[in-house]
């Protein structure tokens, strides 16, 4: 046996999917997230999902995962209290946001929130020119003060943006530099420099010789070619759905404004083929779908469930 096993990392729930190359087999498991650190549900809900199907991890062929979280945190602005501090002159600029704008001329446009509230948003005397050259040295104690204000504030992570700071060889730089396949050898550590030099010049359009160099960050990547999974449709089982029907339940409906008994369905033991008359409900692990007075549920060669509305 040959599984491949999906992940994806939502804000509320984790999902597994599995499926066998061999006999088309598919299955689904679900956990909570897990907010302070993604990562435990992904492991325990692989682990749950593995001794629940009986798949041994000796068998597991391929392995995705993806995740929303960062997505979501993003879209819903639900990240970590931020406070910006900025050169002198400049806490405005995010919020300007200068020609990025989906209508130029339109004065009346909604904005999409700002990142940073602008009461967090604080400058400190500095200014670096175009060209490098300092114009006014970082204030030091404004920095200290900024930053005690911001604590005080509630802020749990701070964003620091001067205005022309990659010019500042004081600044530092993270830089993705290619690490030669064979032995590592003092000429490796040369190359690598070589190589961060390189990509700074062209980054930065200079180089600062006499830094030192840290290497901070090692990563190792592998490309392989992954056959598609070939998921295959399942045998026809007829529209008659009750060997699925595992009881009733009352449920208010609006559309009639009274309780209805509705028949119910494991949605496991649906068939292709299967045709289901509202009113009634569908359930399964992670879902339930109420299938309302006048629509139509059919089930698809590929077991999934299309609804069809009155």
């Amino acid at each position: 046996m040959a599984w491949r096993i999906g992940v994806d990392s939502g804000g509320t729930f984790t999902d597994i999917c599995l499926f066998e190359e061999n006999s088309g087999r598919i299955a689904v498991w679900k956990v909570s997230s897990t907010a302070a650190d993604p990562s435990l549900a992904v492991a325990e809900g692989l682990a749950e999902a593995l001794a629940q199907f009986g798949v041994n991890a000796s068998d597991v062929c391929y392995f995705g995962h993806g995740t929303t979280v960062a997505t979501n945190a993003l879209i819903q602005n639900r990240g970590a209290p931020t406070g910006l501090i900025t050169s002198d002159g400049f806490r405005d600029l995010l919020e300007i946001g200068r020609q990025k704008r989906p209508e130029l001329y339109d004065l009346q446009a909604d904005k999409p929130p700002v990142l940073v509230d602008r009461r967090l948003r604080l400058e400190v005397p500095e200014r670096l020119r175009y060209d490098g050259r300092v114009e006014t040295a970082l204030d030091e104690v404004a920095v200290h003060a900024t930053v005690r204000m911001l604590r005080d504030a509630g802020v749990e992570a701070i964003a620091i943006c001067f205005l022309y700071s990659f010019l500042d060889p004081a600044q530092n730089y993270e830089l993705s530099v290619p690490l030669p396949a064979e032995a590592v050898a003092p000429e490796t550590i040369d190359g690598l420099a070589d190589g961060f030099a390189t990509a700074h010049q062209r980054l930065y359009g200079f180089v600062a010789e006499d830094e030192p160099m840290q290497l901070v960050t090692f990563r190792a990547e592998a490309t392989g070619i992954v056959p598609k999974a070939d998921i295959r449709p399942t045998d026809e089982g007829g529209p008659d759905p009750r060997a699925a029907e595992f009881g009733r339940r009352d449920v208010w409906l609006r559309e009639v404004s009274a309780f209805v008994s509705c028949p119910l369905y494991d949605r496991e033991r649906l068939l292709a083929g299967n045709r289901i008359e509202g009113p009634a409900i569908v359930e399964q692990m992670d879902a339930t779908t109420l299938i309302v007075p006048g629509a139509t549920a059919t089930v698809d060669p590929y077991l999934n469930l299309l609804l069809e509305l009155p």
